[in-house]
């Protein structure tokens, strides 16, 4: 299609706004928790009454995607993630920070869940969704290495909110990149069809499965080291850190593409994420944890490439691959809520375990349908 980079640009904006929360979510739960002295339950509350709205929007999304103009739902998305923050802000309470991630849901939801329903129409799936992660990890890496050190010593949780704000006017000017009238048909997958249409909902449960149980970690990654009385300071250079990692993952996977199949690369992220997790269940230290993050973040990233190639491929109606932006958030609805009521009740280490344990769950059943190799990735734009 003629325009194909520009539409491409205008993937990666809207994904950037799709995920930019979630991204920066240990800094922003600790920030908020410090502000109003939120103990672990609350601070879950807030991920995931952001990750409510989140997908609730990106799960209906099948049924008015197709029906409306792309650059009306993009606009309509950076709108509502910039008032969201201005909001946040302003807050008075940490009821006013529920209403603030509320409506920062609606906003990321519609971006994201439009930012897929381009992107898995176009050719060379692997690199696209490569490409797409690694923009979507710079531009956060970039927020939480400058805002928490530039803005946030000067001006408190208020000139956190307000820079994200910024960087969501920003990232509006890539709904310019979608050209007036532009539809996007849905088309079928003849080669998925031919190996069942169930594929895709085990796909998509194993993908939820995946991310809810290492999203919960991750939204508590800072908390814990907050425990281990590591310096916020030092945390929050971490993070920045774990974000260029979680770009490097699926840079790796743009790489590889398809040179190791698709079940290695998957095996290989996940025993490395497994011997993060035993790690941070222990007493590490200030280098240790460092490392052990960096090295979470690029595996996660890494398999997700690999994951979402997997779920684009297997959707025999060309339908509902899109729901990869709600598989996402729904696992990361439970996940936050359920890390620390285990944490609480039965230890750190039982909790990590448990969250091992259902990602390696999801391993398996993303093998039990992948093909041996992506026939048939040849998409309509």
């Amino acid at each position: 299609m003629e325009n194909n980079n520009k539409l491409f640009g205008a993937v990666c904006a809207l994904g950037c706004a799709g995920i930019i929360i979630f991204a920066t979510l240990p800094t922003l739960l600790n920030t908020v928790a410090l502000w109003f002295n939120l103990n672990d339950t609350q601070i879950g509350d807030l991920a995931a009454a952001y990750f409510l709205i989140y997908t609730l929007v990106t799960l209906s999304s099948p049924f008015w995607l197709p029906r409306l103009s792309p650059r009306t739902i993009a606009l309509s998305g950076f709108s509502a993630l910039t008032l969201a923050m201005v909001f946040a802000a302003n807050a008075s309470t940490a009821d006013d920070i529920t209403i603030a991630m509320l409506i920062a849901g609606l906003g990321g939801g519609l971006c994201f869940a439009l930012s897929f329903f381009i992107v898995t129409k176009m050719p060379n799936l692997n690199s696209k969704f490569a490409v797409k992660l690694i923009v979507e990890q710079i531009i956060p890496a970039i927020a939480l290495f400058t805002i928490p050190v530039l803005v946030t010593p000067h001006f408190g949780a208020q000139g956190f909110f307000y820079s994200i704000a910024v960087i969501s006017v920003l990232l509006a000017s890539g709904s310019f990149l979608l050209e007036k009238g532009l539809k996007l048909e849905v088309t079928a997958n003849a080669d998925a069809a031919q190996q069942g249409k169930y594929k895709i909902w085990i796909a998509l449960l194993a993908l939820t499965i995946s991310f809810g149980s290492l999203a919960a970690i991750w939204a508590f990654l800072e908390v814990l080291g907050v425990e281990l009385q590591l310096e916020e300071g030092f945390l929050t250079q971490v993070m920045g850190l774990a974000a260029l990692m979680g770009a490097a993952g699926p840079l790796l996977a743009f790489y590889l593409d398809e040179k190791l199949g698709l079940k290695i690369p998957l095996w290989v992220s996940q025993l490395s994420i497994l011997g993060c997790l035993i790690a941070l269940s222990g007493q590490l230290d200030a280098s240790g944890y460092a490392l052990c993050i960096a090295i979470f973040a690029c595996a996660w990233y890494f398999s997700l490439v690999f994951q979402m190639s997997i779920i684009a491929f297997v959707d025999a109606t060309g339908k509902y691959a899109v729901l990869i932006a709600a598989a996402m958030p729904l696992g990361a609805i439970i996940g936050p809520v359920v890390f620390p009521i285990i944490k609480t009740e039965l230890g750190l280490t039982t909790a990590l375990i448990y969250m091992g344990a259902a990602s390696t769950l999801a391993i398996i059943l993303l093998n039990l349908v992948t093909p041996k190799k992506l026939i048939g990735n040849e998409k309509i734009v």
